[in-house]
């Protein structure tokens, strides 16, 4: 017998995974939000320190209050849920229409009198099967297709695309080669298999259902037709999140477009993203589910399922696949909203195509409104947004006066106040500071990247990551000169002329990557660490279903052409990134600033606290000879001048000791021994160096002073 919903199946199984145990809700009660919403989840949804449990507790505790499919008008009831079954059952319909017929399909056709069949009783569902069905009077829908999804494993398993098309469209004259079978040996590796099964079931699924026309028609699908964009190529489908226990966590019709840039190419990737869009035509105006966790978004008019083909065993280079681990856009992402800034949010689930398994994608909003912070009261405002070249809303004046600004020059202190005021210096300083630290290779003015501002008195531009899948790469990676116009490289590279914007980009270096800042090596380790906890099992059959592809069926541009699996590929390039990218970049990040001005030879003070006290110390930086030669666990201490004289100066009204333009501040103090803080108090202190050249300063360090 199949299992019981989403809600259900969540809370007897999960709950026993996290060692938690919710309060059983009280009949029709609602749901307490101090449950929903655990104190250390910051915005986006995965909890502070990679507990992925809490999110999915919440939803758990949400869906135990009667959380349902949402769709537009009445649909016709099935007794079973969509879920993973075990054995075989009887299905069972019935519509709140007395009188009228049920018309339903198991090809993923929308069901109708002339094109589905009638209900006249019991459907055996003895295998994997999706039922469309809906009520009709005569040929009048009654009510809108409802569609449910019941996977057996086996049947998964020993997929051969029987029934399926021969081509998947045509490219450059030729048939495009289908593969849908997983991986031969699976029979005759009963380790492999249990783990292939184990995986299938470790993460949500999401069936979509949709006429197999839609997809592979050779003039009208868009599984044929990748590379063509727009609503012309949008076609209905139905979408359902299933527990793997059994149960839906929402069901709902929306539209169906494939999505991507490159990656849409028949011979760079044949497993392409999708966008699936929610309008009135389809079903609900909006996806209303909390399908990110507390905190995060629960209402949405697009959602992406990325396929991730620069990170994963399908890139068109052999060794880009050598180094496929299908969490990096996502850690990027998770990156910036540790920084404190809204970003677009994600998780992972299997992806189910007309009940064909295809593959591990990263699920996750539409960039675009997500971007820029909430709004505190009153009406949300319009708001320009580009992705990368492409507009995508508003229009391009205030962006066209920001390029012109930043390329006409901002060493001048004028230039620089005024550019201050149409960009988010600060957000943009962490913005370059991230994809540095990444080495980002894949960025420029078409691709990989979002902007937008209110379009309020004042709204200035931030920026956020996006499909910034080919990052964490090399150790020694150096995307400092990189320079584009008509983009945020060009704005770096225009802003590094001037001495206060490479004060600032100091500042904001020195409190993401030293101590416990979200680039430092402990936290941005911890970050990777759980995304690839998270897949570490569902990886096993997503190398069952495309990790033979480039061997066996399309040897397109370089190898080496293997067999992609887990345990030779996939676990070495995540140990590789834990073990040794995220010790050592830092430093590494840090010596390729200052080389180029943008961090100082001064080096910050430390603070320590005793009680109510706080003292505050110079670093002794090692040897030049130790500190080029010392493994860069930490971020590395440049050798102070010879002969410099190192004083601290602090504040503690907020200001900064230095002034614009390099000199002391009236307001800093010159410490000279531990100083007696207030609860509630903020320092901020640097160090000024004094040889025999101009003043330099440190970058600055601040902290709080909370209660003991």
């Amino acid at each position: 017998m199949c299992g019981p919903r989403l809600g259900d199946c969540l809370v007897s199984g999960i709950i026993l995974w996290t060692g938690a145990l919710l309060p059983a809700p009280a009949p029709g009660a609602a749901p307490d939000s101090n449950l929903l919403r655990p104190a250390d989840t910051p915005y986006g949804g995965e909890p502070a320190g990679g507990k992925a449990q809490d999110w999915l507790l919440a939803i758990a505790y949400w869906l135990s209050y009667g959380g349902e499919p949402t769709g537009g008008k009445a649909q016709v009831q099935f007794d079973h849920a969509s879920e993973f079954c075990a054995a075989a059952f009887k299905l069972r319909l019935s519509t709140p229409f007395p009188g009228a017929a049920i018309f339903y399909t198991t090809n993923g056709a929308t069901p109708a009198p002339a094109a589905g069949i009638r209900y006249e009783g019991p459907i055996p569902i003895t295998g994997t099967a999706i039922v469309r069905a809906a009520a009709f009077e005569e040929e009048t829908a009654l009510t809108d297709a409802a569609a449910r999804t019941y996977l057996f494993v086996p049947d998964l398993l020993r997929e051969t695309g029987q029934g399926w098309p021969k081509a998947w469209g045509t490219n450059e004259g030729k048939p495009v080669l289908p593969h849908y079978r997983m991986s031969a040996g699976l029979s005759d590796e009963p380790a492999s298999r249990q783990a292939v099964v184990e995986g299938l079931h470790s993460l949500p699924a999401l069936s979509i259902i949709t006429d197999q026309e839609n997809l592979f028609a050779p003039e009208t699908g868009i599984y044929a037709h990748p590379t063509e964009r727009g609503v012309a190529w949008e076609r209905p489908a139905s979408v359902e999140l299933i527990c793997p226990a059994g149960g839906a966590g929402f069901g709902v019709n929306c539209g169906l477009r494939i999505h991507g840039g490159s990656s849409r190419r028949p011979e760079e990737s044949p497993k392409h993203s999708f966008r699936l869009v929610f309008k009135p035509r389809y079903g609900p105006s909006k996806l209303r589910f909390p399908l990110f966790g507390p905190g995060g978004p629960e209402e949405f008019e697009s959602l992406i399922l990325r396929a991730g083909n620069n990170d994963s065993w399908l890139h068109p280079d052999g060794q880009a696949r050598r180094r496929a681990a299908y969490v990096r856009d996502e850690w990027m992402r998770a990156s910036l909203r540790a920084m404190g800034y809204p970003c677009v949010c994600g998780c992972f689930v299997q992806v189910y195509l007309n009940g064909r398994y295809w593959g591990l994608y990263n699920l996750c909003e539409r960039p675009g409104a997500a971007l820029l912070p909430p709004p505190q009261g009153g009406p949300a405002p319009e708001f320009d947004a580009r992705k990368a070249g492409k507009i995508e809303a508003g229009d391009q004046v205030a962006w066209d006066q920001m390029m012109a600004l930043a390329n006409a020059g901002l060493e001048d202190p004028r230039h620089y106040e005024v550019i201050g005021q149409c960009l988010d210096l600060v957000e943009l300083a962490d913005y370059l500071i991230l994809n540095f630290y990444a080495g980002n290779a894949d960025w420029d003015r078409w691709a990989n990247w979002y902007a937008a501002r209110p379009r309020t008195p004042g709204g200035k531009f931030r920026f956020s990551v996006w499909d910034a899948e080919c990052t964490l790469g090399d150790l020694g990676a150096c995307a400092i000169d990189r320079d584009d116009d008509q983009s945020p490289l060009r704005l770096f590279q225009k802003l590094s002329e001037n001495a206060e914007f490479r004060v600032l980009f100091a500042d904001r270096a020195q409190r993401l990557l030293f101590n416990d800042g979200p680039l430092a090596p402990g936290p941005a380790a911890e970050r990777f660490r759980a995304l690839a906890k998270a897949i570490e099992n569902a990886i096993a059959a997503e190398a069952a279903r495309w990790g033979d592809y480039r061997q066996a069926v399309n040897r397109y541009k370089t190898g080496p052409y293997e067999r992609y699996t887990p345990k030779d590929h996939w676990q070495p390039e995540i140990n590789r990134i834990l073990t040794r990218y995220f010790p050592q970049r830092a430093g590494l990040v840090l010596d390729q600033f200052r080389e180029r001005g943008l961090f100082p030879p001064a080096e910050a003070p430390t603070a320590r606290r005793h009680g109510s006290t706080l003292s505050l110390h110079k670093v002794e930086p090692p040897s030049h000879a130790t500190h080029a030669g010392a493994p860069k666990s930490v971020p590395a201490r440049a050798p102070a001048p010879d002969g410099a004289d190192q004083t601290i100066y602090y504040t503690l009204d907020g200001s900064d000791p230095r002034r614009p333009g390099g000199t002391l501040s009236p307001d800093a103090i010159q410490y000279d021994h531990p100083i007696t803080m207030s609860p509630g108090q903020t320092i901020k202190a640097r160090v000024r160096l004094r040889g025999s050249g101009r003043p330099q300063w440190s970058a600055l360090v601040e902290a709080h002073f909370a209660r003991p």
